[in-house]
């Protein structure tokens, strides 16, 4: 899977700079003035185009497309315990509030609204931490 993600670097490379250079290219054919430095310039405008950054484009979509297939069916199951853990750990750390964090709501003007209005946190929790920041605070 690594080379795939590889060739899928690769040919994104090759197709943005073509992207950065193609503008360039149309900038240097609207000030050439002899018939001769019109035609290289359509030429080489249109060996990039067609030579260089659709491949580039069309490769770096079908690897693209290759890795995100091949990602989400091998990765499906460490994905997901990854995103259960970290939603386990959001639950855990929003029930029981720092004390610091809740010292210095108290102190902010009509942080007691806020304060008794947290959704998902129940009263008790935020009294018995309002006690804890209260004497945490006294400290600081």
């Amino acid at each position: 899977m690594l080379w795939v993600k590889s060739l899928h670097i690769v040919f994104m490379v090759t197709w943005f700079a073509g992207l950065f250079y193609l503008p360039r290219l149309f900038v240097y054919h609207a000030l050439a003035d002899d018939r001769a430095s019109i035609e290289r310039f359509k030429l080489m405008e249109r060996k990039l185009y067609w030579g260089i950054m659709t491949p580039g484009a069309v490769l770096t979509i079908v690897f693209g497309v290759w890795l995100w297939l091949g990602w989400f069916r091998g990765a499906s199951g460490w994905l997901s315990r990854l995103v259960r853990s970290a939603a386990a750990r959001l639950r855990r750390r929003s029930q029981y509030p720092n004390a610091r964090v809740v010292s210095l709501v108290q102190r902010v003007p009509g942080a007691r609204t806020v304060r008794h209005g947290v959704p998902g946190c129940p009263q008790a929790v935020l009294k018995r931490f309002s006690r804890v920041a209260r004497a945490a605070s006294s400290r600081f």
